[in-house]
């Protein structure tokens, strides 16, 4: 049987977007000093991007084509998008070469692509049967804790493939809706399986035996 979720296609364009901008408007803030011919390939690439999925979307609803193998595939890719925005923004000279006010604006802007993501995963396991393996990481950039379980979620990803989206806790009141939701109240906590709440530090053999018992 055919499943087709057409509203959700814009959802997905729109978090598309988002991200082609961010990292646009990260790369051209960050590297300065990168020759401007260098740039204008990145930006020219990301515009046949969108381009290329949008003119996707709409073939295929004019087809009346099944789209659950298609949509995780662009999932996979908005995760890719999602990873390297992510580094960028996490790296030391980042701050330091951005204003503070335009700083606090892409990583706002971030956080809300990452949850817009993570509700598209969650309708893409609900309306296809497909499991994204997506896990929520809440965090808290001055805790030890919290730096020890992104070492840890990074080996996860490495072994299993599935997609980490970071947030920290408390940033702004942007998201302060899915903070409430999942009762938030300590770092690090992880949310798997879009309910399933661990708080703490999780050592990467307890990780792991969690993924494993949700597969079996």
């Amino acid at each position: 049987m055919e499943v087709r979720f057409t509203k959700h296609f814009f959802t997905v364009l729109v978090v598309f977007v988002l991200l082609l901008f961010l990292s646009g408007f990260i790369l051209g803030r960050v590297t300065q000093k990168t020759q401007l011919s260098d740039v204008d390939s990145f930006l020219k690439q990301s515009d046949l991007k969108l381009q290329s999925y949008v003119l996707e979307q709409y073939f295929l609803e004019e087809f009346d084509t099944s789209v659950c193998s298609v949509s995780r595939e662009r999932l996979q890719d908005l995760a890719t998008q999602l990873g390297t925005i992510g580094r960028q923004l996490a790296r030391d000279d980042t701050l330091d070469q951005i204003p503070p006010i335009e700083y606090d604006y892409l990583k706002r802007n971030y956080h809300l692509t990452q949850i817009r993501f993570y509700l598209q995963s969650k309708q893409l396991k609900e309306e296809c049967g497909l499991d994204p393996n997506v896990i929520l990481f809440f965090y808290n950039p001055d805790d030890a804790a919290s730096t020890a379980q992104g070492l840890i979620l990074d080996e996860l990803v490495e072994e299993l493939g599935i997609t980490v989206l970071a947030v920290q806790a408390k940033y702004s009141d942007d998201i302060a809706f899915i903070e409430s939701h999942f009762d938030l109240e300590k770092t690090p906590t992880l949310i798997i399986d879009y309910n399933s709440k661990l708080e703490g530090y999780k050592t990467l053999d307890e990780l792991r035996s969690y993924m494993a018992a949700r597969t079996a």
